[in-house]
């Protein structure tokens, strides 16, 4: 299946499971976030760990670009993403204001935003990196060991952006228990993780084999399901050193970098994980205990089984619509074209209407003028109530009695369009008659039907 078709497939569920948490403002945010990522294809390589075991070094090194600041920051509790674009800065606060730097900036000048530990959670910085593909970004969280609760918090909450989590820890405290237990959780939440164990260079082998070293170190988070192909050893000091893997770290960025619908299935993995987070979250709120993942997704799949159920409705209804149309339109044209509004006996009436209409009529002889015009009213009234007759009988009952039908026919109980539809009544102008005869005409047969056509199509 195309990347395309599984982005079509699982943008709408997630917007959908968006509805069902957004009353649990961290998770609504974090599924933003990752409808964002999948939107956008980015690919997100983190680097978290111990305080000060040479993370921000570790990025400069890989990149092989002097970006990051290396000294540690003691007050420092914000993630630093990097990405390839236009030179600017982007500052994400405490209280979700953004503010963007552009132009050329300065490691000193990072370095003095990422001391508001306090007040900036985030930095955002993009430039040329000759090392970074457009699509992917460079995560640098706070150290999880710190004492500051607000380190691990900033780190947890951008985990689930991570298609990679690189876990960094120095030489002399490989298996504490913070380090055990993080990459544990990592694992349960389905992230592809790997520890790095650096400064290697302190190592002495005279005081313990490196073997029996990395034997202890394996077995330790062996336990906690980290493979031992996912230890890797290095040094940002000694680089001729043997056992230094920095090279192999850099293959795996990049093949990681390059593999193919990475971001969809790690954002499927996320996913669940979230929603597992939002139920142990409704269950500690509302003490809910039966409501499971599985149950959640299962009513989110009703949801849009009715969405695409309530769609096809929508579809057939207007096609009926349509159909109703079509057959209004044609039992309408026969109405129009079998209504006879000038029958055999109206016909006589026209005639004298006609008679009447000539310059040359003329009525007595005395007052003629008076009597004459009277005489023309007379025919033209008689002739154009006689037609409004047949127009009732002949098109204005008829209608009506179509609509009513349509109206039973889809149970349309609409008071007021039923009451419209009873005062439903076509009129014409007595101008009508007045439009039709063409000046100098003569009485002859033909005339009266001609008239007919005309109020046909007046209709």
């Amino acid at each position: 299946m195309s990347t395309k078709t599984l982005k079509h497939q699982l943008l709408p569920r997630t917007a959908a499971i968006f509805e069902k948490v957004k009353e649990n403002p961290a998770a609504a945010e974090k599924i933003k976030e990752l409808i964002f990522k999948v939107h956008q294809d980015t690919k997100h390589i983190a680097f978290t760990g111990h305080f000060s075991a040479g993370k921000s070094t570790m990025i400069n090194t890989i990149l092989e670009e002097a970006i990051l600041p290396t000294s540690p920051i003691p007050t420092s509790a914000n993630v630093v993403l990097l990405q390839k674009g236009e030179k600017s800065v982007i500052l994400h606060d405490s209280r979700g204001n953004l503010l963007k730097l552009s132009g050329e900036y300065s490691i000193e000048q990072v370095k003095d935003y990422c001391k508001q530990g306090d007040e900036i959670i985030k930095v955002e910085i993009s430039d040329t990196y000759q090392a970074l593909p457009e699509n992917v970004v460079i995560m640098d969280t706070p150290g999880i060991d710190s004492t500051d609760a607000a380190h691990r918090m900033s780190t947890e909450s951008t985990m689930h952006l991570a298609d990679l989590v690189f876990y960094v820890t120095d030489y002399n405290h490989v298996q504490s228990e913070e380090n055990v237990a993080f990459i544990s959780e990592m694992i349960h939440k389905g992230k592809h993780v790997c520890l790095i164990v650096n400064q290697i260079d302190k190592h002495r082998e005279e005081e313990v084999s490196f073997s029996h070293f990395k034997s202890q170190i394996e077995m330790t988070f062996g336990e906690a399901g980290l493979p031992r192909n996912h230890i890797f050893y290095t040094s940002l000091i000694d680089s001729e050193n043997p056992l230094n893997q920095l090279e192999t770290v850099k293959k795996l960025i990049r093949a990681t970098i390059n593999e193919d619908h990475l971001v969809l299935d790690n954002a499927q993995v996320t996913l669940k994980s979230l929603i597992d987070e939002y139920l142990q979250w409704k269950e500690d709120d509302l003490e809910i205990k039966d409501l499971h993942a599985d149950e959640l997704i299962r009513r989110l799949k009703d949801v849009q089984t009715k969405k695409e159920i309530t769609s096809a409705a929508i579809k057939a209804l207007l096609s009926t619509v349509s159909d109703s149309i079509s057959e209004m339109k044609e039992q309408l044209h026969y109405i129009l074209k079998n209504a006879n509004l000038i029958p055999f006996e109206t016909r006589s009436k026209a005639e004298h209407y006609i008679t009447a209409s000539q310059p040359g009529f003329k009525v007595g002889l005395f007052f003629s003028k008076a009597k004459t015009a009277e005489e023309r009213l007379k025919r033209e009234t008689e002739l154009f109530e006689e037609m409004t007759d047949h127009l009732q009988s002949q098109i204005t009952w008829h209608l009506s009695e179509l609509m009513k039908k349509k109206c039973t026919e889809y149970e349309i109980h609409d008071s007021v369009l039923i009451n419209k539809i009873h005062s439903f009544k076509v009129e014409i102008k007595p101008e009508l008659l007045q439009d039709t005869l063409h000046k100098g005409a003569t009485v002859n047969s033909q005339y009266p039907c001609s008239i007919r056509r005309k109020c046909s199509i007046h209709k």
